[in-house]
């Protein structure tokens, strides 16, 4: 088996829950720079080796003589990265390759096509291919792997010490055990999708009979870093208010999650595994019908901006008729998304089998 590495040299915490457990899975160490992240993922990821390295050093010199398949969630243009290490594998007599591993499905179209030019690429299931061929962009796939949800398996694995996380970190801080509900924005990304930045209805209405968690997206304190610090400052006192930033674990939050609220983040493709409640802020009120911009939205109730100030009175009525109404479709959108489970070792060999490959496309 070839010598491998999780690469985030810019310590990006969003991709340590989507990265980890492929290191776990492969054997191999998931190297950062950052002294702080290394600890931090120590205590969060009981298996994880991390291999700490002086950001200037993480050069394509550092990388050929170390490894020969690198694992990361950054973009990287396959021919990019192929004549990035071109002269390098010419004097080392050797084939890098470079594993993509998404941070998450969601219904973000712009990521589909960057998705298709990575040069090996890890997939869920069917829900991701035919939104390639709906875009016509599926022989532009180079290598890939269909993975099922190897992280929600890599929680179950681990599953008592996730929750022991969670319960320390979030659940013990409320002041009230009650009903939980998480809202997860997305980042601010190039289509704006983000419901973050006009988001204080959320706050102001809470009911004192609801606990709310509000997971914010990494990206957003690079865009929109004031905003944050000004929400978080209003309203953490609340007793029933926490703010999780710099917190990469998501499976043990959705498995103690009662109600999920969201935009288009792939935190509520996630949700599908425990076929619960859902309610999404539908900001610029597209119809949901044959719509892949929001295909997610047809799993729970949408909820359109007039209505915003009616937030909690719409979760609350519609909380009796959600299993009838949507248990069914969340349970095949989430095999849509997700497939079966792949045991291990089959994974590891179809994984193996991929880099073993010959690239067909070149510089």
């Amino acid at each position: 088996m070839k010598k491998g590495v999780g690469l985030n040299p810019n310590n990006h915490n969003h991709f340590s829950d989507h990265l980890i457990p492929i290191c776990v899975l492969m054997d191999m160490p998931y190297l950062v720079t950052d002294e702080n992240y290394c600890r931090e993922i120590q205590n969060l990821y009981p298996d994880v080796q991390p291999l700490l390295v002086e950001w200037q050093d993480v050069t394509p010199q550092y990388l050929v003589e170390n490894f020969d398949v690198l694992y990361q969630s950054e973009y990287w243009h396959r021919l990019n990265f192929y004549s990035s290490f071109a002269a390098l594998e010419k004097k080392y007599q050797k084939v890098m390759r470079n594993v993509h591993c998404p941070h998450g499905f969601s219904d973000k179209i712009f990521w589909f096509r960057h998705a298709v030019t990575e040069d090996i690429l890890l997939t869920y299931g069917d829900n991701m291919f035919d939104m390639f061929k709906e875009l016509g962009i599926e022989h532009q796939l180079n290598a890939y792997v269909r993975t099922g949800n190897y992280r929600y398996q890599y929680y179950l694995n681990n599953q008592s010490f996730f929750d022991k996380i969670v319960e320390d970190r979030i659940w013990g801080r409320f002041s009230k055990k009650q009903p939980t509900i998480l809202y997860a924005p997305t980042c601010n990304d190039e289509e704006q999708n983000t419901t973050f930045l006009e988001a204080d209805y959320i706050y102001e209405n809470l009911p004192s009979n609801y606990n709310l968690i509000v997971k914010i997206h990494p990206a957003l304190e690079e865009t929109d870093a004031p905003a944050i610090y000004r929400t978080i400052g209003k309203y953490e006192k609340k007793g029933n208010i926490i703010f999780i930033k710099d917190f990469p674990l998501i499976y043990p939050i959705l498995a103690r999650t009662d109600i999920y609220l969201g935009d288009k983040s792939s935190i509520g493709y996630d949700f599908l595994a425990f076929n619960r409640p859902m309610f999404f802020l539908n900001q610029y009120k597209q119809q949901i019908s044959n719509n892949r911009n929001i295909f997610l939205y047809r799993c729970g109730v949408e909820v359109m901006p007039e209505d915003y100030v009616n937030l909690y009175k719409i979760i609350d009525k519609n909380l009796s008729i959600d299993a009838n109404k949507f248990t069914q479709i969340r349970s095949e959108m989430y095999k849509y998304t997700f497939g079966e489970p792949v045991p291990s070792k089959e994974l590891k060999k179809a994984i193996i089998q991929s880099y073993d490959s010959s690239r067909k496309f070149e510089v």
